[in-house]
């Protein structure tokens, strides 16, 4: 089984998943399911996590009858990245994240400015 989905820490503290393309028997995309299990896990420690406000949901391919797509790109705002992190390792062992000691300097920078 190989991961088709891209795990990746921003600039600014928030993180980014996004589908790839399935191209062998065994791939897995899991942006959607993966944000299904993250929104679970803040509604278990009374959070409000809601599209357009802690989370943002795009499709990886805009086609022309509108936002139907199979492959999305997930991004989680930095508040609950680290959270995020947590539940994707727990669910997709062997999970690289790409940039994860950006949230670390977000953190700090975030912490310092305020």
């Amino acid at each position: 089984m190989k991961y088709k989905t891209t795990v990746e820490v921003q600039r600014d503290g928030s993180l980014v998943m996004t589908d790839g393309t399935l191209s062998a028997n065994g791939d897995m995309t899991f942006a959607y399911h993966a944000l299904v299990t993250i929104c679970n896990d803040q509604a278990n420690k009374g959070n409000s996590f809601q599209r357009d406000q802690q989370f943002q949901v795009q499709p990886v391919v805009q086609s022309s009858s509108g936002f139907h797509s199979d492959r999305l790109k997930v991004t989680i705002n930095p508040e609950f990245a680290k959270d995020a992190i947590a539940v994707l390792k727990k669910e997709y062992p062997g999970l690289t994240i790409q940039n994860e000691e950006q949230l670390d300097r977000a953190n700090e920078h975030n912490y310092k400015s305020n």
